[in-house]
């Protein structure tokens, strides 16, 4: 992946992300739980992504991880 497309996914999981957190506000308790739960993960993927820009190593644990975040967050927003 080069550059821009890191930049990218990263942008297209954020975007879920806050997609995502409008609806756990308004959601149920396990759907909130659900989010914590996922801002740990989101936190690790910033950061991962961040350092994939420079090394190749860890980019396509960091494109999994990225889909992971995009599914769960649409599944919390399909669960409101």
């Amino acid at each position: 992946m080069t550059m821009t497309d890191w930049d990218e996914l990263k942008a297209d999981v954020e975007r879920f992300r806050d997609e995502a957190r409008v609806q756990a506000h308004l959601a149920s308790k396990d759907a909130q739980d659900q989010w914590a739960e996922l801002e740990d993960k989101w936190h690790e993927f910033a950061r991962k992504a961040e350092l994939a820009k420079s090394g190749e190593g860890i980019r396509s644990a960091i494109e999994v991880l990225g889909d992971e975040l995009k599914q769960a967050y649409e599944r919390i927003k399909k669960s409101v």
